[in-house]
């Protein structure tokens, strides 16, 4: 059962509001960019620190046999040759849009299923708070804090009768919030959220604005990836760890970076992506080594990585040791504190 939420804790630093609402993105190449923002940026530091500490896996995936010899050395292939089990409806125009607006429900989705979950330690509620600390500073701010909240909590109230499609309306709302967060208040009002706040007089109307095919399509991933969700909450009755979203004591020095979630020793990253590449899986596997190496003072244990990839219906775990290409336990405390060396410069 998910609890309601009846109001929004606003933020107590008021002189803040001018400088959060319109921090700009870093335009140069500042360690204190995102983790992603990093990786994706062949002069970045973070990102040849973390080609060194894994230099055999920063050459899987690239041009010619040594890429593909590398590729298949990391079990690559065991992703690249399945078919999709789950792929994007033919209809959706905006496949970039929907991916991003899915993937992030789908995780919402899935720790509905797996933990009693409670929307006010989500990042979706970050947002809607955030919305609520700025609603003075531009027309109709109170308003849409409202209608979210009632979108919200009419969602609750209907899945508190059984209605699974309830939850998925609520997850793709809570993926709403989360974009005003990661994204900025500025950016979201003036685009198709702002928009569908602004037109709408109350929560269901709200909801009737979400697409049909975006409903059906979480729908289908949560029914498909029900048998592992499955496996994961027997896992966590049996008295295995698990944290949502976990943050990391080096979290703060590249934008405050969260993973999706560790079961145990595992952290894991799951991607609704319909197209995957060596390439893909490659930066994928960066990224989780990024997390893993803020994690300063192995307060999380990790030991292994995996990515979930729910609409090719696989999970692939590889241990540290063959990330790293040698013993994780001997290799993590320097790589963590040469890690925090750079980032703290």
């Amino acid at each position: 059962m998910v609890a309601s939420i009846t109001t929004v804790v606003t933020h107590p630093e008021r002189h803040r509001l001018i400088e959060l609402l319109y921090t700009p993105a870093s335009r140069d190449m500042s360690l204190a960019m995102s983790l992603t923002s990093q990786l994706k940026n062949k002069e970045s530091p973070v990102k040849q620190f973390l080609s060194e500490s894994a230099s055999r896996l920063s050459l899987a995936g690239g041009r010619g046999n040594a890429g593909k010899d590398i590729a298949l050395e990391f079990n690559f292939d065991d992703i690249t040759t399945r078919n999709i089990v789950i792929p994007i409806p033919d209809s959706v125009d905006n496949r970039r849009t929907h991916s991003s607006l899915i993937g992030t429900a789908f995780d919402y989705r899935t720790r509905m299923e797996i933990e009693e979950f409670e929307i006010l330690e989500t990042t979706a509620y970050e947002g809607l708070s955030r919305l609520d600390l700025f609603s003075d500073y531009f027309e109709g701010g109170s308003h849409m804090v409202k209608i979210l909240i009632d979108a919200i909590n009419i969602s609750i109230d209907s899945s508190n009768s059984g209605n699974q499609s309830s939850l998925d309306e609520l997850a793709i709302i809570l993926a709403w919030c989360e974009s005003i967060y990661r994204a900025g208040i500025p950016r979201i009002i003036r685009g198709s959220l702002g928009d569908r706040l602004r037109q709408s007089e109350n929560g269901t109307q709200l909801l009737a604005t979400i697409d049909s095919l975006s409903i059906s399509d979480l729908s289908s991933l949560r029914e498909a990836s029900q048998p592992q969700i499955d496996i994961w909450c027997s896992e966590i009755e049996s008295g295995s760890s698990f944290e949502h979203n976990p943050t990391f004591p080096g979290s703060y020095l590249v934008e405050g970076a969260d993973a999706d979630w560790a079961i145990d020793d595992t952290l894991i990253e799951c991607k609704t992506m319909a197209k995957i590449t060596n390439t893909h899986i490659r930066d994928m596997l960066f990224q989780l080594l990024g997390y893993t190496l803020l994690d300063f003072d192995d307060c999380f244990g990790i030991r292994k990585v995996a990515i979930w990839l729910p609409r090719y219906q696989i999970l692939k775990t590889w241990s540290l040791d063959q990330i790293l290409g040698q013993s994780a336990e001997q290799k993590l405390p320097e790589l963590r504190y040469d890690f925090q060396q750079l980032l703290c410069r």
